[in-house]
């Protein structure tokens, strides 16, 4: 009885220390993402206006609480990666502008951020969603050109979410489009680079005017933030 009691109490301190260790490198990670959005404008903010259409979207999925929380991490973290790309070709002028090559290092973002999560416990189920949120729905995506339901869930959720968030913000090559036509490129696209059913769920999120009054909402947020 004395045996399992403290076999007991030895399995409690060892989650109690890998809770302290797995809370002192996710604070690392929130200070590299903090790094990140110092060092390029284009991701200040950007990682919880993701996050935020993408609850909405798991909402309307009716999503389990724990892949809300999942996919809240994914969103949250899906460009730490660019921590481990060059100044010279993060601010480069244009996505045109870019060479073969340095479009490849770019992409490299998605392996970067899985392995920087990879040796958090707690994270093992976001790996999947850092490495996979920019694989296309017909396998022209990279890093391994998944296609279908290969692509995971929530990753397909993120590659979503993303897109639409890139194409309302302004960019050093162009400004920022308006949400009606962010979202008709996204449905030009389903099948394509989208799941056409979470394309369908996405878009009648607009028609419930649902999507629409969180845009309103994060621009408020970031009108008070910045005034």
């Amino acid at each position: 009885m004395r045996y399992t009691e403290d076999l007991r109490r030895a399995y409690q301190s060892n989650d109690q220390k890998q809770a302290e260790i797995e809370s002192v490198y996710v604070d690392m990670i929130r200070g590299f993402a903090a790094a990140l959005e110092a060092r390029d404008p284009y991701t200040r903010g950007r990682s919880q206006r993701i996050a935020a259409y993408a609850d909405l979207v798991a909402e309307a999925l009716s999503l389990p609480a724990q892949e809300r929380e999942w996919l809240q991490k994914g969103c949250v973290l899906c460009d730490i990666g660019y921590i481990g790309i060059s100044d010279d070709i993060l601010h480069k002028d244009g996505i045109r502008a870019l060479t073969q090559e340095e479009k490849r290092h770019i992409q490299n973002h998605t392996l970067i951020g899985a392995q920087m999560v990879r040796s958090i416990k707690a994270f093992e189920p976001i790996v999947p969603l850092l490495m996979h949120h920019h694989e296309n729905w017909n396998g022209t995506g990279y890093p391994h050109q998944l296609a279908g339901e290969a692509i995971p869930f929530l990753a397909r959720i993120i590659r979503i979410v993303d897109a639409f968030d890139a194409m309302l913000s302004d960019r050093s090559y162009r400004p920022r489009f308006s949400p009606d036509y962010a979202l008709s490129e996204i449905q030009k696209c389903a099948g394509t680079q989208f799941d056409p059913e979470l394309v369908k769920l996405f878009s009648g999120l607009w028609e419930t005017g649902q999507l629409q009054a969180l845009i309103a909402s994060l621009v408020q947020e970031e009108r008070t933030a910045l005034s």
